[in-house]
């Protein structure tokens, strides 16, 4: 169940709730943004994790109607981007948590609501995490990812 809810956030319906975002993030977020996100909480929707693995994840097949296999991960497009891995979609809440290299991001089209994106290095590999910063329901809410090998 979505890698036990990206390892141990409790799943709400469609929603994955990480709990309140820490003070180091709520002052990060309020500098960049404006908003105060004093006792927001650190969400995941499932078909925003379904974007990711669609649109960054990993090439694969699956078995459809008795043995037929058809490819439905596209992978990732971009030439200078790898695919993501299961281990990159658990780094999810510690990214938004931490928000160690955060910058604004751009407003999100439909709402108009301001993201975060948030870069993180493992090694050579540079993962960027967007968020949403929603003051409405006050919630941080994982947009997308994708990482880079530099």
């Amino acid at each position: 169940m979505v890698t036990r809810a990206v390892l141990f956030g409790t799943l709400d319906g469609t929603f994955i709730d990480f709990g309140e975002l820490k003070e180091a993030a709520i002052e990060k977020i309020k500098a960049l943004t404006g908003i105060d996100a004093k006792s927001f909480r650190v969400t995941v929707a499932d078909s925003d994790l379904r974007h990711a693995r669609l649109r960054h994840g990993k090439r694969h097949s699956f078995g459809h109607k008795k043995g037929a296999t058809r490819e439905t991960i596209v992978g990732e497009k971009n030439p200078s981007q790898r695919p993501l891995a299961p281990h990159d979609y658990l780094s999810i809440p510690k990214a938004i948590q931490g928000c160690e290299n955060v910058s604004i991001g751009a407003n999100e089209k439909r709402t108009g609501q301001p993201s975060i994106k948030i870069a993180t290095r493992d090694g050579e590999t540079l993962r960027t995490t967007v968020a949403i910063v929603d003051a409405q329901r006050k919630v941080i809410r994982f947009k997308t990812m994708w990482k880079k090998t530099s």
